[in-house]
Parts: C-alpha cells; sequence; structure tokens
C-alpha cells in the first residue's frame, strides 16, 4: 500500500499546503510530527477524511510557535491540545499522551507519553493508526494492533478489555462507527459492550448528551438510533418506548436535525417524563425554545379537534402568534395530516393578522394613548385571526362598535 500516494488522492489541496508546511518545518527540530487516527482509517478505505489529525512527540509548544505564521489558534487546552485554522480548514494537534482512568468511567488524568503509548490509548484499532510526516520518503504506517488487518475485514474492535469501563462513551463510538463505515463489531468487543453497557448510567449528562449529537450529525443517523435501541442503550438518553422512526429527510424546515429530532422525541414521550428528563441536559436556549412552541402548539391543536378554531380564546391566539414560524415548519413535518390541515390554516390566519389602521387613527377614533392602544391592536389583530374583518372600514367600525 503506497500511502503517500493515497494521502495525495483523497486530501485536498489546503491540506497537502499544510502538510508540506509541516514536513518543512520539521526538519532539524526536535520533535517528531505524525498523521493519526480517522484520517488515515478513512484513506485505507477510499474515503476523504473530514478530519486533520496530527499528533507530536517532543516539543509542541514549540510546533506551534512555528506554525503560527501560517494559522491562528482557535483553541488551547491544559492538556496541550490545539485546534488551529489553516486557510479554511481546521487542524487538531495533540501531544502524545496516555491516559488513567481513576475512577474508570471517569475523564482520564493525562501525561506525555511515547506515540505507542498514544495509539494505545485509542477507543479501537481501526483508529491507531500513524504516519510520521518527516522524512517525506517514508511510506510506513505505524500499525500496532493490526488496524489495516481490521480495516479490511471490516471490524470494529477495543484495544483491551477495559475499553468501555474506562471510556463508556466509546459504547456509543462503536455503534455509530460500525453504522457509518458498514462495520461489524467483533465477538470480544460486542461481549464487552454488553457487559460494560450499564456503566453509562454513570457518565456525566453533558456527556452522553455529547455522544448523542455526533449520532444525529452523522448522514445517516437512524441505523445507529435504531442500534442504540437494540442493544438497551437509548434508554441512558431518554425514555422511548416505541421505536425510533424519525424520518430526517422529511425534515424541510429550517431547522437543524438536532432539534428535529428532539421534536420528534417530545411528541412521543409524555410530556412530564420527557421535561424532566431534557431538564438533566445543557440543552441551548433556542432547543428549549422550540420544545415550548411545540408544546404549546399541540395543545392549541389538541384544543380545535376537540373545538373549533373560531372558538379559539384570545389569549390563546396570543400565545399562537408568539410561536416562531420554524416552530410551524417542524411540526409540520410532524404531524399527521389531520393535525397538518389545521397546522396550514393557523399559518394562514396568522398571515392576515396585519392590522390596517394605525396608532394615529385609533387616537383620531378617540382611544387614549397607552394600554388602551396596546388593547384596541390586540383585539383588532384577534378578529382578523378570526377572518371576521378584511377591510380597513371594518377595523374602524370595529373599533367604535366595541370602545364606544
Amino acid at each position: 500500500m503506497n500511502i503517500k500516494n493515497l494521502i495525495n488522492e483523497y486530501l485536498g489541496d489546503t491540506e497537502l499546503q499544510f502538510i508540506r508546511i509541516l514536513e518543512n518545518i520539521t526538519k532539524g527540530k526536535e520533535f517528531k510530527v505524525y498523521l493519526v487516527g480517522g484520517l488515515l482509517r478513512d484513506i485505507v478505505l477510499g474515503l476523504k477524511p473530514n478530519e486533520l489529525d496530527i499528533a507530536v512527540e517532543g516539543d509542541i509548544d514549540l510546533l506551534i510557535k512555528l506554525l503560527s505564521d501560517n494559522c491562528s489558534i482557535i483553541q488551547e487546552t491544559e492538556f496541550k491540545t490545539f485546534k488551529l485554522k489553516y486557510m479554511d480548514i481546521f487542524v487538531d494537534i495533540a501531544l502524545a499522551r496516555k491516559e488513567s482512568y481513576i475512577p474508570k468511567g471517569s475523564l482520564p488524568s493525562i501525561t506525555i507519553a511515547s506515540l505507542q503509548e498514544d495509539l494505545s490509548r485509542r477507543d479501537f484499532t481501526i483508529n491507531a493508526l500513524a504516519l510520521e510526516i518527516y522524512p517525506t520518503s517514508s511510506n510506513y504506517m505505524i500499525d500496532p494492533f493490526n488496524a489495516i488487518k481490521d480495516i479490511n475485514d471490516k471490524k470494529i474492535k477495543v484495544i483491551h478489555a477495559d475499553s468501555f469501563k474506562d471510556d463508556p462513551t466509546r459504547i456509543f463510538r462503536a455503534i455509530r462507527f460500525s453504522e457509518r463505515l458498514s462495520f461489524a463489531l467483533d465477538d470480544e468487543t460486542l461481549k464487552l459492550l454488553d457487559q460494560d453497557k450499564n456503566r453509562i448510567a454513570a457518565l456525566t449528562p453533558p456527556r452522553i448528551l455529547n455522544e448523542v449529537v455526533k449520532i444525529i450529525d452523522e448522514i445517516y443517523p437512524l441505523p445507529i438510533l435504531l442500534k442504540l435501541q437494540k442493544y438497551n442503550i437509548f434508554s441512558h438518553f431518554l425514555p422511548l418506548e416505541k421505536e425510533i422512526n424519525v424520518l430526517f429527510e422529511n425534515n424541510i424546515s429550517t431547522i437543524s436535525n438536532w432539534d428535529y429530532f428532539i421534536l420528534y422525541l417530545s411528541k412521543h414521550i409524555d410530556e412530564l417524563t420527557f421535561n424532566e428528563s431534557m431538564n438533566r441536559y445543557p440543552i441551548s436556549k433556542k432547543t428549549r425554545t422550540f420544545i415550548n412552541n411545540a408544546y404549546n402548539l399541540r395543545r392549541i391543536i389538541k384544543e380545535i379537534k376537540n373545538s373549533s378554531v373560531d372558538r379559539l380564546s384570545i389569549e390563546k391566539f396570543i400565545s399562537l402568534e408568539a410561536i416562531i414560524q420554524p416552530s410551524f415548519d417542524a411540526e409540520l413535518c410532524l404531524s399527521s395530516p389531520d393535525e397538518e390541515e389545521i397546522i396550514c390554516d393557523l399559518i394562514l390566519r396568522l398571515s392576515h393578522t396585519k392590522v390596517l389602521i394605525n396608532t394615529q387613527d385609533l387616537i383620531n377614533l378617540g382611544i387614549q394613548k397607552g394600554k388602551n392602544i396596546g388593547k384596541a391592536f390586540k383585539e383588532l389583530k384577534y378578529k382578523k385571526f378570526q377572518l371576521t374583518l378584511k377591510t380597513k372600514e371594518e377595523e374602524i367600525k370595529y373599533i367604535r362598535d366595541s370602545f364606544f
């Protein structure tokens, strides 16, 4: 396998240009630089990588200093990991390290290590590959755990028996990689996964949330979600009893697949249970707005089903008016045909609520400034929502009849 040729074939021009910069600044320096992980895995598979990961043995601070003329530092952590931006790409650079999990399942303590030790801490054999960037003539892949064989055999395999105990988030990743790459979990890895999956319960909610978000970011998340359910893992995130059947291809709204998925779950888990579960997670204010809008809209739809839209109170109209358009769009995608009909009617009615008279018109009619002006506009919009007022003249007549 000529890995150099494969790198030239599958990496973009910007990535190759960055690697050439690394080659030049590495010459004669007291550090070694390696391409590592998923980048090499994908290249071996004949896929275009979506990440550029670099491991460094030696003086990483000097390397970052030398790169600073060409790159901007986006992020730096206490563990000597850096995210750089070079032109329009992001590069992750980390000091070779080993990790200790005390207690098991906690975030690791980090110590400086050799490349061999760095590869041994990785989640799966297929991600434990490295290629030294300098010398440029090097075409030797460092593969201490037979990653290339497992890639060719299409197998997901942990590096050691305590892998899932050390870091239970790897259970999510095992299933994510398995479905993304169409690889099978090898027998021993599957046995360990089943044995250790309850350790997920000890993870902090943000760590669980992070793994689920990564799954939803996949091109085809549904098979991964179904596999999580099959292995009784999804329940560690949310208590959903029915089989997940969210059709992401139906999401023609402007909201993200993540928010769309959360709204799907909110529709299939009772409201109290769902809210209690979601309160554990640090979800964004925007996502919470979508959730609140969805429940508000569903309550209004239920009321309309039991009665009629014309009997909707002015208070319900005001709450309906506060719902943002993306929430209507998402709910349309998730609703049954009879609910769709109601939502479309509500959207149409709301589009007709623009009041034609203005504040000065109301003052000229004798409405006093202040709260009365606001009350008049509110009632006019409500009547237009009910489709009882269409023209400016009808609005003026309504004000005269109702306020005097």
